[in-house]
């Protein structure tokens, strides 16, 4: 079996789990009965969701290289620390979180407008970029109605959150070092599993 066959397995599959679990995960959370949320800090977050699924879309498109992508993913692993930082005082700094977020769409535009030449982009790690940005679009979703309807608090998602930028910042060294390994691949896919996890189990446990 081939790796190039093993690396495409792997990205397909991680599409098909998002596309699984999507359903499930909002009826799941709407039927649960919430406390107070946070609608203005689920705004936020929504927003990365939104800009992770444009990042999805420019790569299919080819608007953006794997390199500009990765590029990209490092700015959003910082942005993201940000928002960590600034949702366990979100009290106190709502207009910083609400800055941080315009942030990265600016940085999403910025990187557009810069669109580079690369003939040779490689089509594997494209695949994988977009299946990863699909997959933080999914988890951030999942962040954002957590603090909407209240089964998350601020500082649970500043926890996510900075996990978020573990994977945003994994996922740019694996392209940064060249073509990723199936070693690579599988593993941030684990990774990325585990959050999946940690996202669900954070919202059942504010919840009940």
């Amino acid at each position: 079996m081939s790796t190039r066959f093993i690396l495409t397995s792997v990205a397909l599959a991680a599409a098909i789990t998002v596309a699984a679990n999507s359903q499930a995960a909002d009826t799941a959370l709407a039927s649960s009965a919430g406390v107070q949320g946070n609608p203005a800090l689920a705004h936020t977050i929504a927003r990365n969701a939104a800009a992770q699924q444009r990042v999805a879309a420019d790569l299919s498109r080819g608007r953006l290289s794997p390199q500009e992508a990765a590029d990209l993913q490092t700015q959003v692993a910082n942005i993201y620390r940000a928002q960590a930082g600034t949702l366990e005082t979100a009290a106190a700094h709502p207009a910083q979180l609400a800055a941080s977020g315009q942030r990265l769409t600016s940085a999403l535009h910025d990187a557009e407008a810069a669109r580079r030449s690369d003939a040779h982009a490689d089509r594997l790690d494209r695949m994988h970029l977009h299946v990863a940005a699909l997959r933080d679009a999914e988890q951030q979703r999942w962040i954002a109605q957590g603090l909407r309807l209240g089964h998350l608090s601020p500082m649970q998602a500043a926890q996510l959150e900075r996990a978020q930028a573990d994977l945003a910042a994994a996922q740019s060294a694996a392209v940064g070092r060249g073509h990723e390994t199936v070693e690579a691949a599988l593993h941030l896919q684990h990774r990325q599993d585990m959050q999946d996890w940690a996202i669900h189990d954070a919202q059942s446990h504010r919840a009940s």
